[in-house]
């Protein structure tokens, strides 16, 4: 595999610490982001070299934090558009930083964002190699690799 769980880690870290302020802790939780307040997912393919995706599964609540620190104002300020935004560029910057660990040359989609209490975000003919958990003071977070089956 071209992706280690560590460098998942890493760049979830990083992006999530520096862009937002946001500090995780990697959790062996296999919760996929469901809560009370419902979830979001995104997900950006990536094709070329290596054929697959990148995935975010959250709660609601971490999204929308994440939404409004992104747009500078408090969470229940923020519209759910702006939280669609915001996850599926916090799913582009994660697939972003990716890129480099896999066989070139490679090319990112655009993201695509799914909501609600009760939604399935799949990507076709992918198997997931990769699937590391993170907790947000009591919000779930999962990043998920794909990999395109032949």
């Amino acid at each position: 595999m071209a992706v280690s769980e560590q460098e998942i880690q890493q760049v979830t870290t990083e992006i999530w610490g520096s862009m937002l302020d946001l500090h995780p802790a990697v959790t062996s939780d296999e919760d996929s982001g469901a809560s009370a307040d419902g979830r979001i997912g995104a997900s950006v393919q990536i094709t070329g070299g290596w054929e697959g995706a990148v995935r975010l599964d959250s709660s609601l609540a971490l999204a929308r934090v994440a939404a409004a620190r992104f747009v500078g104002t408090e969470p229940e300020q923020v519209s759910i558009d702006q939280v669609r935004d915001a996850m599926g560029e916090l799913a582009n910057m994660s697939a972003g930083s990716v890129k480099p660990l896999l066989p070139r040359p490679c090319q990112l989609s655009l993201p695509s964002v799914a909501d609600g209490g009760d939604y399935t975000l799949t990507v076709p003919h992918g198997e997931v190699i990769l699937n590391t958990g993170f907790d947000f003071e009591g919000e779930p977070l999962r990043i998920a690799v794909l990999q395109r089956k032949n």
